[in-house]
Order: structure tokens, then sequence, then C-alpha cells
């Protein structure tokens, strides 16, 4: 039947209209073999987000300008490279001071990437059970860019993440004062 429809681009209003202002979603959607409707795949809101599994922002903790939900384990991004050599793919978080596009230099102590582990409890989705930061140590210069790794955990009963372990630029692992460096089966190591 050539009114079958195998895949659907449209349009909707995303919001609520006023004078000189209508607000959009751009959506994609596709049949699934078996199926006789097309679902929605894919989603341009009004704010810019780009949304895969859902129709609204459902992330709390950051309103992303790329989310991908599900209830099951493909609520995953994955990034592959199928090539015959030694490289791999890339991930990269970028940070600059300047405008889009702007290579304006960062300084001591910025924050230059931002891993969080966050976790439902039972009130909202904005409890970070641990998180990664990496931050520059010390000062850049053209292609110089020294960085450090900071490793956080919340414990039972604080509200945020507490910094428990740190790899500085000069290549330094460092503990807190208040932490404990435990190694071996024993306990052994303190």
């Amino acid at each position: 039947d050539m009114r079958t429809a195998g895949a659907k681009i449209f349009a909707e209003v995303d919001g609520t209209p006023g004078s000189n202002d209508m607000p959009g979603a751009l959506i994609l959607a596709t049949t699934a073999d078996g199926a006789a409707n097309a679902t929605e795949r894919l989603r341009i809101d009004s704010g810019g987000r780009l949304l895969g599994g859902h129709t609204s922002n459902a992330t709390p903790y950051v309103s992303g300008k790329v989310q991908v939900s599900a209830t099951d384990s493909t609520a995953a991004v994955s990034i592959a490279r199928y090539q015959n050599s030694a490289s791999n793919p890339y991930f990269a978080l970028v940070k600059s001071r300047g405008g889009l596009g702007a290579a304006t230099i960062v300084q001591d102590n910025d924050g230059l990437g931002y891993i969080a582990f966050v976790g439902a409890d039972g009130n909202d989705l904005t409890s970070e059970g641990a998180a990664i930061t990496a931050e520059v140590d010390g000062t850049p210069g053209q292609d110089d860019m020294p960085g450090r790794l900071v490793f956080k955990t919340t414990a039972d009963g604080a509200a945020g993440a507490t910094e428990r372990l740190r790899i500085t630029s000069d290549g330094k692992l460092r503990v807190p004062d208040n932490g404990k460096f435990t190694a071996g089966a024993g306990d052994d190591l303190q």
C-alpha cells in the first residue's frame, strides 16, 4: 500500500503559542518491522534539545542538548571506529573562555570536563553518587594544557560528592588529609 508510511518527518507545536511566537518541534518517526504505524524515534524540541526515546526534557540534573532515554539496555551512546589502524574513537569535552568557536585560553583551576553518576532518590533525579572531573592544574599556554583528574564519591547521608582521590599534572596521586589509603586483601597498607 503506497499510503502506508515507513517513516515520517513532521512538525508540531511544542509549547504555548503567543503573539508572534510559535514554539515548534521537529519529529522523526519510523515503522518497526511488523508494525502498522510509525513510532517517534527522535525529536528536536523548541529548546533546541535533541531527544531520543522521550518527548520532553527528561534530565533534571542537567538540561543537556542531547538526551537519550530508554527503559532497557538501549539507554546508551555508542561511539565506534572501524578502521584497520591503531587509532581509537574519540569523545572530547572541550572548554574555552570565549564565545562559540573561539579559542580563548582557560585558566588555572578551570573545569575541563565533568562526568556525573546520578541516581533517583525517590524524590528527583539530581542526587550525585559519584563524579570524575578534569581541571586545569597550572598555567596553560600554547600547546601546553596542564591537567588533573579528581575522583569524587558521596558518603551515605551526604548531600553531595566529596573529593576522594586526585591525580595531579605532575603525576602525583593524592588522597585528601581525612582520607585513608588501603591496599591488599587484609588491609595491611594504610
